[in-house]
C-alpha cells in the first residue's frame, strides 16, 4: 500500500516538473499586469517591495493548496481532497469575482462569465459524479466561444 502511494507521489512530482516554467511565467505575467493596473488606479508609483511580498504570499498560498490537493488525491483521503480543493476554488472564485465585479474591474462582466464562475464552484464534486466535469467543460467552452465572438465583433 505504501509502495503504491509512493509510486503515485513520484509520478505526480515527475509529471509536475514541466509545469514549473508555466507557473513561473504566469506569475511573472500577472505580476506585471497587476503592477501596471494598480499604478493606473492609484495614479502613483506602487511600493514594489510590498507588492513583491504580497505576490510571494499569494504564490505560497497557491503552492500550498495545490500541494495539499495533490497529496490528498494520492493518499485517497476524500476529506482532505474536498478541503484543499474547495479552499483553492474559493480563492480562485474570489479573485475572479473581484476582477469582474469590483469598482476597478478590468472589463464589464457578461452573463457567460457568471456561468463559467458558477460552474467552477461545482468542479471538486466531479470526482464523485463524473458528469459534473462535462457540465463544467461545456460551460467553460461556451464562455470561451462567446468571449472570442465578442472580441471578433469589436475588431
Amino acid at each position: 500500500m505504501l509502495n503504491v502511494q509512493l509510486t503515485s507521489l513520484v509520478y505526480i512530482l515527475i509529471t509536475s516538473i514541466p509545469l514549473i516554467p508555466f507557473f513561473y511565467m504566469t506569475i511573472k505575467l500577472f505580476y506585471k499586469i497587476d503592477l501596471d493596473y494598480l499604478t493606473f488606479i492609484y495614479g502613483k508609483k506602487i511600493d514594489k517591495k510590498k507588492f513583491r511580498i504580497t505576490i510571494l504570499a499569494y504564490t505560497l498560498i497557491y503552492i500550498g493548496l495545490i500541494s495539499g490537493f495533490l497529496l490528498s488525491s494520492v493518499s485517497g483521503n476524500l476529506k482532505f481532497y474536498f478541503i484543499f480543493s474547495y479552499i483553492y476554488v474559493a480563492v480562485i472564485t474570489y479573485n475572479i469575482y473581484v476582477a469582474l465585479f469590483s469598482r476597478y474591474r478590468y472589463t464589464e462582466p457578461r452573463y457567460y462569465d457568471v456561468i463559467a464562475l458558477v460552474s467552477f464552484i461545482f468542479m471538486p464534486f466531479g470526482c464523485l459524479f463524473t458528469p459534473i466535469y462535462l457540465v463544467v467543460s461545456i460551460a467553460w467552452i461556451y464562455a470561451g466561444v462567446m468571449s472570442l465572438l465578442e472580441v471578433q465583433e469589436i475588431e
